[in-house]
């Protein structure tokens, strides 16, 4: 009981400094990091696909290299928010 009280806590404070997380805003950053990771499973399973002509799978790898860096900048906006 002791333990998961602090774990909740935990996610409330940010690291460093202690203060108080907006619940809201962390939640909001927490869905984008998801949706980015959803839509990363999708074009993949797209891409596994045999009947893709070549422009449609360069078009769909460039998605998933445009989805892999907003990920990226998803977990990194997430983690200074955390963590500041």
């Amino acid at each position: 009981m002791d333990f998961t009280k602090k774990v909740e806590n935990a996610q409330k404070l940010a690291r460093d400094t202690q203060k108080v997380l907006d619940q809201n805003k962390l939640f909001k950053l927490e869905v984008n990091v998801i949706e980015f990771q959803n839509q990363i499973a999708e074009v993949k399973k797209k891409l596994k696909d045999t009947n893709l002509t070549e422009p449609q799978k360069v078009s769909f790898q460039l998605d998933l290299n445009r989805l892999q860096s907003d990920l990226t900048e998803a977990k990194r906006q997430l983690n200074n928010y955390r963590n500041t």
